[in-house]
């Protein structure tokens, strides 16, 4: 928390592969998007002595790593018109655009995903997260029906169910308020 979120060397890591990131953190990071966009019509990175803002203010003078990196941005609908709208080369480089649903419908398989979902949020959380008990996961599966304002679709918006995961953990793990309610 408050640091970036958009950390030296994920293009190059993603070399060969996909990047996918968030428009608006390459957008609210100062210098971020020239520099990605340079990376996109170059084909390489460029790393430089003394981090982005140097390699913004000393163009050229770093070293060059070719990447062949296929950028995926998420993002609003209307941060794509306007960077089309005011960036001269976004519209050739980014030319498909798909939109996801913001739920889904409440089944068998849907509820298997979620579950799946939960899953591996603890395995990869490295223990931030815990396991859940079976009541848990029923509450995380009922809250998330809340998100979608409706008791027949589940939200397919999973960054505010794994920030209840995580908060969920901290309240566990945190044994005073547990404590006081039982006295």
């Amino acid at each position: 928390p408050g640091g970036p979120v958009l950390k030296p060397g994920l293009f190059h890591k993603a070399s060969g592969g996909f990047l996918v990131l968030d428009v608006m953190d390459a957008l609210k990071e100062p210098g971020v998007w020239p520099t990605l966009m340079r990376a996109v019509r170059s084909g390489q990175a460029e790393i430089a002595e003394g981090g982005l803002a140097s390699a913004l203010m000393h163009k050229g003078e770093g070293i060059k790593i070719p990447g062949a990196v296929k950028l995926v941005l998420l993002g609003p609908r209307h941060i794509q018109t306007l960077l089309a709208d005011h960036d001269p080369d976004f519209a050739s480089h980014f030319k498909a655009q798909a939109e996801f649903e913001g739920s889904m419908p409440v089944a068998a398989e849907m509820i298997e995903g979620y579950l799946y979902f939960m899953k591996r949020m603890v395995v990869s959380s490295g223990g931030k997260i815990l396991n859940l008990a079976r009541d848990a996961m029923a509450a995380v599966l009922e809250h998330a029906a809340e998100l979608a304002g409706s008791n027949e679709r589940l939200t397919a918006r999973f960054g505010p169910v794994y920030d209840v995961l995580r908060e969920a953990s901290f309240w566990a793990r945190d044994t005073s308020w547990s404590r006081a309610e039982t006295d």
